[in-house]
C-alpha cells in the first residue's frame, strides 16, 4: 500500500536558500561530521570560487546550519561545522539521494 502524501508542501519556504548553485556540494562536505577551514573546503569543492564558497558558508551560517568558529591566533584561524540543524538536513537530503542514484537521474554540469 502506498503512503499517504502530505497535502502540505514546505519545501517553497526554504526554496530560495536550497536552490542556490553549490550549496548541496557544500553542505555534502561536513558529511563526515567533522569542522573544516575555508582553505580545505576550497580543495574539496573543485570548480568553486571563494566568492561564491564564501556567499554560501555566509548564507548556511546565518540560517544555522553551520556554525563559524573563529581562533584567535596568528594566523587568523576559523572553522566551519555543522550544527543540529545542519545534521538533520543532511539526514532528510539521504533519501533523496538514494531516490536519484535509484533513477539514475544524470549529474549536471556546473
Amino acid at each position: 500500500m502506498k503512503k499517504k502524501l502530505k497535502q502540505t508542501c514546505y519545501i517553497e519556504n526554504n526554496y530560495e536558500l536550497v536552490n542556490k548553485k553549490w550549496l548541496f556540494q557544500v553542505l555534502c562536505c561536513f558529511k563526515d561530521e567533522q569542522p573544516h577551514r575555508f582553505k580545505d573546503l576550497l580543495e574539496m569543492l573543485k570548480g568553486i570560487s571563494t566568492k561564491t564558497l564564501s556567499q554560501r558558508l555566509k548564507e548556511l551560517t546565518a540560517e544555522k546550519i553551520l556554525i563559524k568558529k573563529e581562533f584567535n591566533e596568528i594566523p587568523p584561524k576559523t572553522e566551519y561545522s555543522l550544527t543540529q540543524k545542519g545534521y538533520e538536513l543532511l539526514l532528510a537530503l539521504e533519501p533523496f539521494e538514494d531516490w536519484t542514484a535509484k533513477w539514475k537521474i544524470k549529474e549536471r554540469k556546473k
